[in-house]
């Protein structure tokens, strides 16, 4: 899974200098391949990975017997480094390229696959210095790029390429012989199209013996197709076998083991001796680890499967090669850690000139989401936000788009990436480049999305290369929701929602006529101060907050907390957010004055050398005590339980209605102490709670001891139409319709 590079050099992540010859690759029709073999009757993804595993596998077979490094597979894709070692000369790189290059298109440069599709691969080629580097962290997550002028050369080259042409920029021509080549120059002068070569000087390796399904004079490309297999004279001692068997784990067959020439890559049996295999670990996707964990093959990883794709483009100001690799390296980073915690993987990432370009992969093996466009969408805006924010960043573009997709591992077994292919993945790529500076989405995305229209704003219609039906582009932009001051009164009646409505007005009834009692007639507390109402999302739990809130008589304090998904890695926000109202904090507040509300509201404190356990929830700075440090974590909890318990009794001193939306993203540390809260009679809390990502939202025990749950469900059949006229702002609906 990994180029010859990573495993000599897996533990170095400082940049490595060579020079080189480097060869991109760009195959064609392998979009239109699998949207075919997805169609019935075609075979589905095994045949599909059969046919590229054939065709990229042999074309890997050449570039690594002549000495290649595949560094980087890109769905259709692919990057080769030939690289200077002592006794040879830039010559020898340029010419094993380009020999490399002519058998490629010779032998695999246009094939006709069985569906109808024509596969072709263009070729380009450049020389100089390169830079190489391992980005990322070993303990979590890593890659690595290259720069450098042939970098930057071999991709304008590409685009100058024609399916079945080898185009070769003049960084490498400069190094033959221009009569071994029937070539000619481009019109801006500057580019070599090689067409053929003069001689066919190119034989067979003499220690191949070749084991084939058909007749010897069937064409080279039979051979291929069907399952042409080496066999390697070069012996292979016992202990490399086991040692690749054991690095390999339980699902590598050992017929198979013996039927791939290792001589091609002995580096493979180098690091299976050293037992690299958890060393290499951070450079594989996590849906690979799992199946290598599970000792499945990998061809279990073979699907087509619904997924989100995030294109990330993030250009650049012009800056220095160190101040370039360094913004790469943090820029990547970050890019996982956001992605990573919402549960997608960073499945490439690639450098050309000022152009950085991450893809990203929601709902991947193991990682099923039913909300993961909504997930996605919300991943991009952030992502996008946190990167425009980081120095020496132009703009950042993000494509994002929903759809069936063939997701595998592909190429050679000596050298093979997980990869995903489909239209959802280039149009994704369109997106990002077809408008800039924004998070755009397709259709797809927004219905499966569930969130509501106000997050999206319909762009004007663009061309998108090689993608006919277009549809509905639109760019999201994420809103917050309302607060109580400035919420939109609905005109419209609540449908379908009397009993929660009733149960709040009950308990509400309730508290209101306890705190009009004097302490004297108090005979029992009411059994419930908390109301939670569960839900899957768009049920409409925020709607009946609303309602909820239009509900609460004249004189009633009321606090409404929106929480969002950040909220959840902040500790004791939520503390924060209930007491900012009543303690009078305000986004210009100086600590000074957060402070001295807190001792007013406190009043008289025994024990003030304890005051700095509030500096964490209350972004203050009350003196440490050594008395204070020198407790356990335990202790320091009840300290603090038993302050903000004086705290609420100081700051509830008549009823409030604290509503909470999307509890599901409280912090964990404002929820262990929750039940503090929950202990004075003078706060009605009211929380909904949808599903956060990946598990169901637990309810900790403290919430219900005075909390009553009340499951929300689809409305009534009877009252869709009524919801139809809302929703459309009409008065009625057609009697056929209506059915």
């Amino acid at each position: 899974m990994c180029p010859d590079e990573i495993l000599d050099h897996y533990d170095n992540y400082q940049t490595r200098m060579y020079y080189t010859t480097l060869m991109l690759g760009d195959v064609s029709g392998f979009t239109d391949l699998a949207e075919k073999y997805t169609k019935a009757g075609r075979g589905g993804p095994s045949k599909l990975t059969e046919t590229l595993n054939s065709y990229i596998g042999a074309m890997v077979q050449e570039i690594l017997s002549h000495n290649g490094d595949v560094l980087k597979f890109s769905g259709d894709a692919f990057i080769v480094m030939w690289k200077l070692h002592e006794g040879m000369m830039m010559r020898d790189l340029a010419i094993e390229a380009m020999q490399t290059a002519c058998i490629i298109q010779k032998h695999f440069g246009t094939y006709n696959t069985e569906v109808g599709v024509t596969l072709k691969v263009k070729l380009a080629i450049a020389s100089g210095r390169t830079y190489f580097t391992s980005i990322g962290d070993p303990d979590s997550m890593s890659h690595y790029i290259i720069t450098g002028k042939p970098v930057w050369d071999v991709k304008y080259a590409e685009r100058l390429c024609r399916g079945g042409d080898i185009l070769v920029a003049p960084s490498s021509w400069q190094w033959v012989n221009p009569n071994e080549y029937v070539h000619e120059t481009l019109p801006d002068g500057i580019h070599t199209l090689i067409i053929t070569c003069t001689s066919m000087w190119y034989q067979s390796r003499d220690d191949d013996i070749i084991i084939s399904t058909e007749d010897e004079d069937d064409e080279y490309w039979g051979d291929i197709m069907h399952e042409r297999t080496y066999y390697s004279k070069v012996a292979v001692d016992k202990e490399s076998e086991i040692a690749v068997m054991n690095m390999a784990g339980d699902s590598f067959d050992r017929d198979t083991f013996k039927q791939v020439d290792y001589s091609l890559r002995p580096k493979v049996i180098k690091i299976a001796r050293a037992r690299l295999k958890g060393a290499l670990r951070s450079y594989m996707l996590r849906p690979v680890i799992r199946s290598i964990e599970m000792d499945e093959p990998l061809e279990y990883l073979t699907e087509m499967r619904q997924v989100v794709i995030l294109f990330i483009n993030v250009i650049t100001f012009n800056v220095g090669k160190k101040t370039l690799i360094a913004l790469v390296n943090t820029a990547y980073k970050l890019v996982c850690k956001i992605v990573g915690g919402m549960h997608g993987c960073v499945n490439k990432t690639s450098l050309f000139d000022k152009d950085l370009i991450f893809l990203c992969i929601f709902g991947l093996r193991g990682d099923k989401h039913e909300l993961e466009s909504q997930i996605g969408l919300r991943c991009a805006s952030k992502v996008r936000s946190t990167l425009v924010a980081m120095e020496n960043i132009k703009s950042v573009t993000v494509g994002v788009t929903t759809g069936m997709t063939y997701c595998g591992v592909v190429g050679h077994i000596l050298r093979r990436e997980y990869t995903v292919i489909g239209m959802s993945v280039n149009k994704a790529a369109r997106l990002m480049v077809a408008y800039r500076d924004k998070v755009v989405c397709d259709r797809e995305s927004f219905l499966h999305s569930h969130l509501e229209a106000r997050h999206f704003i319909l762009q004007e219609p663009r061309y998108l290369k090689g993608i006919t039906n277009v549809g509905p582009v639109y760019e999201f932009q994420e809103q917050p929701k309302y607060t109580v001051s400035d919420l939109v009164w609905n005109k419209y009646p609540l449908l379908g929602r009397d009993v929660e409505m009733k149960a709040f007005k009950s308990m509400l009834k309730q508290l209101m006529e306890q705190s009009t009692l004097k302490k004297s007639q108090l005979t029992e507390r009411p059994e419930y101060n908390t109301m939670i109402i569960k839900g899957e999302p768009r049920i409409g739990k925020t709607r009946l907050l609303d309602e909820f809130t239009q509900n609460i008589p004249a004189g009633i304090r009321c606090n409404y907390i929106s929480l969002q998904s950040e909220d959840s890695q902040v500790p004791y926000s939520l503390v924060h957010l209930i007491f900012s109202m009543p303690l009078g904090f305000t986004p210009t507040s100086s600590r000074k004055e957060r402070e001295d509300k807190l001792l007013l509201r406190l009043g008289k404190v025994k024990h003030s050398h304890f005051l700095c356990v509030l500096n964490q929830p209350f972004n203050v700075h009350f003196s440490n005590s050594h008395r204070y440090n020198s407790l356990n974590d335990i202790d320091k909890q009840k300290i603090l339980r038993k302050f903000l318990l004086k705290l609420m009794k100081g700051s509830f001193e008549e009823l409030w209605v604290i509503i909470i939306d999307d509890a599901e993203y409280s912090d964990q540390e404002s929820l262990k102490i929750f039940d503090v809260l929950t202990k004075r009679d003078l706060v009605f809390f009211v929380l909904s709670v949808g599903r956060k990502l990946g598990t169901e939202y637990h309810i900790y025990f403290n919430h219900l001891k005075k909390g009553k749950v009340f499951e929300l469900t689809g409305i009534d059949k009877w009252f869709h139409a009524g919801l139809a006229c809302q929703i459309l702002n009409v008065n009625g609906l057609p009697a056929e319709l209506e059915k």
